[in-house]
């Protein structure tokens, strides 16, 4: 597919399937943290939720980007305006994608530096806007961004497990510097387009891990 510009030509297909193996563990990690939030009441459960459904979210719009762009391929046989209206299905897909994952790391921000201050969460979401608009045409921009404001989310979560040395917090530490290390695999493409593998496998690592630890908090 178009929207896998930076992955390996024989790892395409695998890709187009990995996407939605992640939009499915996401929005299970989305529904057991609902789950658990309606059995416990705890805020933080109900951020996963939120979080964890939009994420699920942007992997599903870049799905249904792949779908539309499977039909607009381009050929040499195409007009000018058929590769523009390819392109630019391209660039809106990747960008709601950006706006849904910049609103989830957000709310995980604003649950791990205890923000409460409603005008600092209103500059929180107009700097989401801007980030999204900055990465409709920067694939670099998206994942430098990412990586910043996930490693908040790591020290937070980091931080959390010192105090507390439980096992379910050392998986939820794992689990998001693994995604946040994903990230970084993303950018190294320009190196080698292996790491585009790499990353896709890693970031599945992560969200598994979240996912089978919350499937062990509701069983419990």
């Amino acid at each position: 597919m178009i929207t896998f510009l930076h992955a390996p030509d024989w790892y395409v297909p695998f890709a187009a399937f990995f996407e939605l193996v992640l939009f499915l563990v996401t929005l299970g990690i989305a529904y057991y943290s609902y789950r658990i939030w309606k059995l416990t009441s705890e805020a933080n459960y109900l951020s996963f939720f939120a979080s964890f459904f939009l994420i699920a979210v942007s992997f599903l719009t870049r799905v249904v980007t792949n779908i539309i762009l499977s039909k607009d391929l381009v050929t040499f046989n195409q007009t000018v305006r058929e590769v523009v209206v390819a392109s630019s299905n391209l660039g809106i897909g990747y960008m709601f994608r950006s706006v849904f994952v910049f609103a989830a790391l957000m709310i995980l921000i604003i649950l791990a530096l205890k923000i409460t201050d409603r005008r600092v969460i209103s500059l929180l979401g107009i700097m989401v806007l801007l980030a999204s608009f900055i990465s409709f045409n920067a694939y670099v921009a998206f994942h430098i961004i990412s990586i910043v404001l996930l490693m908040y989310i790591v020290a937070y979560f980091y931080g959390r497990h010192t105090a507390r040395r439980s096992k379910s917090g050392l998986v939820v530490f794992v689990s998001f510097l693994l995604i946040t290390l994903s990230q970084a695999f993303y950018l190294l493409v320009f190196l080698s387009k292996a790491f585009f593998v790499v990353g896709h496998l890693t970031e599945l690592a992560g969200y598994l891990l979240l996912f089978v630890m919350l499937i062990l908090v509701l069983n419990r």
